[in-house]
């Protein structure tokens, strides 16, 4: 039975990076990737420099802070969705770490064709994994309704 609690892990560092490289390089790998990055245009706030976005598993809260003219503090918030399989904070912890290579590419100058490759590469859950167990369950699930009725 799952805890009435969600799992939750917290990232801060620091980026040598333009506040408005970082902001651009996160809404690039959100429109490239939509099927992955769940998102709304509405959770993308960028007079707040928030940005709410999620995957199969798990949601992100983005908060961008400019330290100077160079430098940007980034702040990931990652939880494991309500209603949803539990997640380790481990779990939550390789998302946050696979999230961040992928914006390391694209701040970098990866093209789109090699972020998609980056995408693949840093994706340790895919959404197959996630409907496969998903399956199970629902296979799990019938075969006990189909004995007991």
């Amino acid at each position: 039975m799952k805890n009435s609690e969600l799992n939750t892990y917290k990232h801060e560092s620091q980026i040598s990076a333009n506040i408005e490289d970082v902001k651009n390089a996160l809404k690039d790998i959100l429109k490239l990737n939509p099927t992955r990055f769940l998102h709304n245009e509405k959770d993308l706030n960028d007079m707040l420099m928030t940005y709410s976005f999620g995957e199969v598993k798990c949601a992100y809260i983005v908060t961008l802070q400019k330290i100077d003219d160079n430098t940007t503090k980034i702040i990931i918030d990652c939880s494991e969705r309500y209603g949803g399989l539990d997640i380790s904070v481990a779990s939550l912890q390789s998302y946050v770490i696979e999230f961040l290579n992928i914006l390391s590419a694209r701040l970098n100058g990866a093209d789109d064709t090699t972020m998609l490759t980056v995408m693949k590469n840093n994706n340790s859950d895919s959404i197959l994994t996630s409907c496969s167990v998903y399956i199970i369950i629902i296979a799990i699930i019938a075969t006990i309704l189909i004995l007991l009725f």
